[in-house]
């Protein structure tokens, strides 16, 4: 915020120039005092995948066996056979991830 520190205008001008708020300049310029960057953070990482190798390899074998069944089929199944619970959604994610379709037809 070289703005502020050439002495710009107060914490409102320089937000209103801007077009954040007066906190945001705070924040900003904390953040500068005490880290020497206003870059960002790094990212956290997020959740988890719950299904691991073992899980996927699983996946994959029961695709294989019925290339047709539907999510929540492949969701049971996956409880079953890997003691994995996830839900149709997760299941569909997980095989676009795989690159695995599911085609009734070869």
């Amino acid at each position: 915020m070289t703005a502020y520190t050439r002495g710009e205008g107060t914490y409102d001008e320089i937000a209103r120039r801007f077009v954040v708020s007066p906190a945001s300049v705070s924040r900003y310029l904390r953040r500068h005092r005490e880290k020497g960057s206003l870059a960002p953070k790094p990212a956290t990482g997020g959740q988890p995948r719950r299904l691991d190798e073992a899980g996927e390899e699983v996946l994959r074998a029961l695709v294989a066996e019925q290339p047709d069944a539907f999510c929540r089929e492949l969701a049971d199944r996956l409880l079953e056979r890997a003691g994995v619970k996830l839900d149709e959604d997760t299941v569909g994610k997980a095989l676009r991830r795989l690159g695995l379709t599911r085609k009734k037809r070869r």
